[in-house]
């Protein structure tokens, strides 16, 4: 039973963060470079493209689901990664996970919905540091067509100044709760209460934004949900007759 436990909470925890990361990468790419979803939207581009030609769906009911959806390309990655996680993590001798450092790390960060709010945040900290000002470099050396027909140049400097403020303000956070963990991991004294604790200032913003994270995404995901089971009792019934009928 503890088993199967474990094994639901690592799938969704993943499935979960999974989509987090996604939707900040999709973000950080729209405001300092759409090239880099590139990769990303050809893939899911090619998927649909597919699904409409089976299913001669309309371009309006694939732009509602995808309105409605659109967190469905990270809660799979989410999910699988998850599952391929905890299956390699299965054969891993007793002895040798013990020694990894950064799975038992993973395990303190997520023991707590707290905790788990102090790691989203975090980790979306760490992914705008990685790629904002990266991807501003990307977009001048690749220039969109905007830049080609003639931004001006004050737009230019805004964005290279969003860019940097974000990438520092976001490394100071992430190093910040680093800090914290780490100290707090090496304290021999029992951890206090939730309500007793003193975090600092960088560390309940991580928390703040990673308890937001998960409200707005909870809350998206069955928000979609509910058409989605309206939609389904609709049209899975059409979609088995279509599959059914010979094509001709």
């Amino acid at each position: 039973m503890s088993n199967m436990k474990d094994i639901f909470k690592t799938i969704g925890i993943s499935g979960f963060t999974g989509t987090v990361w996604f939707g900040v990468f999709v973000l950080v790419s729209l405001v300092f470079s759409r090239y880099a979803l590139a990769p990303v939207l050809f893939p899911i581009g090619r998927i649909l493209d597919v699904f409409i030609d089976i299913y001669n769906l309309d371009f309006g009911i694939v732009c509602l689901l995808m309105l409605f959806y659109p967190y469905v390309p990270g809660l799979f990655l989410g999910l699988m990664a998850g599952i391929l996680f905890f299956i390699f993590w299965s054969y891993v001798p007793e002895h040798k996970r013990k020694e990894c450092k950064w799975a038992s790390s993973l395990k303190y960060r997520t023991r707590s919905f707290l905790s788990y709010c102090l790691f989203l945040g975090e980790s979306v900290f760490g992914i705008v540091a990685l790629l904002s000002l990266p991807f501003y470099i990307l977009n001048l050396i690749f220039p969109r067509e905007e830049w080609m027909s003639g931004t001006p140049i004050q737009v230019a400097l805004i964005k290279l100044v969003v860019a940097i403020g974000v990438t520092v303000l976001s490394a100071l956070i992430v190093l910040r709760c680093e800090v914290y963990i780490a100290k707090e991991k090496q304290s021999a004294a029992p951890s206090l209460p939730a309500a007793q604790q003193q975090y600092p200032p960088s560390v309940l913003f991580a928390m703040l934004l990673g308890g937001i994270l998960v409200t707005v995404l909870g809350i998206y995901m069955i928000v979609g949900i509910i058409p989605g089971i309206v939609m389904l009792c609709f049209f899975l019934p059409w979609m088995l007759d279509h599959k059914r009928k010979p094509s001709t």
